[in-house]
């Protein structure tokens, strides 16, 4: 399989555009690596601006002007304004990964490209399974040797699929572990339910097990959970099957009681 050379990552200076590309610059294949940051400042910055196949830009049409083969969007939603910008000035027709929470990116994607010659089968759904923080100096700090992401096409056409692999063979290469969904719907909602897991410890600052000992808690989460479940049910969204997390019996919490 021919592989990627050439890869722009938009947002590379944050926490999951921080991850991709430390692990895309030990890819042997990829002999150019393209970011795209609004303000080239901190620590991060200085030290991968030594690498020879790195290329930083602070002005998207600059750095599009490469004519990158993949561009993975690394910023959070909305995602919007640096679509059109890419609709606007892009000269090629690239792979775009879409790794964003929520499950509003896809549509977002296909409203802003809409007449445009970039269509379905050039965009890939992508869901990461790796915790990432910050230290005080805005480096990401995460497991290297749990790197785990998930792909699914936007569209069920052939030629999105040997796209896919050829993704997918680009992050294993990369050092991540992957896992290949036919649907991206099923896998966006999936991944909505596990970030669901433990979300009142953002106000609280507890821990997932602290709060399920906590009754008040315990039942916002169950409720919460249960609604989602609901809401796939209703729509017939099959529950996805993550590899690499314990969440086999959470499709039955819709039918157990809150307490």
């Amino acid at each position: 399989m021919i592989s990627f050379k050439s890869v722009l990552v938009i947002g590379g200076a944050g926490q999951t555009g921080q991850l991709f590309v430390n692990s895309l610059i030990s890819n042997p294949d990829i002999s150019n690596l393209y970011i795209f940051i609004r303000q080239q400042t901190g620590k991060y910055i200085k030290n991968i601006d030594k690498i020879d196949k790195v290329h930083i830009f602070s002005n998207l049409k600059d750095a599009l002007k490469n004519l990158p083969e993949v561009i993975i969007l690394s910023t959070p939603n909305p995602t919007e304004e640096i679509l059109q910008s890419i609709a606007k000035y892009i000269k090629n027709l690239p792979v775009i990964i879409l790794p964003q929470n929520g499950v509003d990116v896809v549509p977002t994607a296909l409203k802003v490209f809409k007449n445009t010659k970039i269509k379905p089968q050039n965009l890939i759904r992508a869901s990461l399974f790796t915790t990432i923080n910050l230290d005080k100096e805005g480096q990401a700090i995460y497991n290297h040797k749990k790197l785990r992401i998930a792909f699914a096409p936007v569209t069920s056409e052939l030629n999105q699929e040997l796209t896919l692999k050829k993704v997918e063979d680009m992050f294993q290469q990369s050092g991540f572990k992957t896992k290949l969904f036919v649907s991206y719907v099923s896998m966006e909602w999936t991944k909505l339910i596990t970030n669901l897991l433990g979300s009142t410890a953002v106000i609280t600052g507890l821990g997932v097990k602290n709060t399920f000992k906590d009754q008040e808690l315990f039942e916002l989460e169950a409720k919460a959970l249960k609604s989602r479940l609901e809401i796939m049910k209703d729509a017939n969204i099959p529950f996805a099957a993550i590899p690499w997390q314990n969440i086999y019996l959470l499709p039955k919490a819709g039918v157990l009681p809150v307490r």
